[in-house]
């Protein structure tokens, strides 16, 4: 059975692709479609992170844990 990439692993194996098709004029577009699309949601988690100290990750894809400690 395959084991369908997910997060940073998905993100990894389709910026992968579209580096290897880079010559491919037909499949490049679409793959450069999918893999913007797809990266969004995660440069978003981290802007949001980074910027505000928000952070959600409803399914556990970023490599970051929120801590029950605060720091004063």
């Amino acid at each position: 059975a395959f084991d369908f990439p997910r997060g940073a692993k998905l993100l990894t194996y389709l910026y992968q692709i579209l580096i290897s098709s880079e010559a491919d004029q037909q499949l490049e577009p679409l793959l450069r479609i999918l893999f913007t699309k797809s990266v969004q949601p995660i440069l978003t988690m981290i802007s949001s992170f980074v910027n505000y100290g928000d952070f959600e990750d409803p399914f556990s894809e970023f490599w970051v844990e929120k801590s029950p400690l605060r720091i004063s």
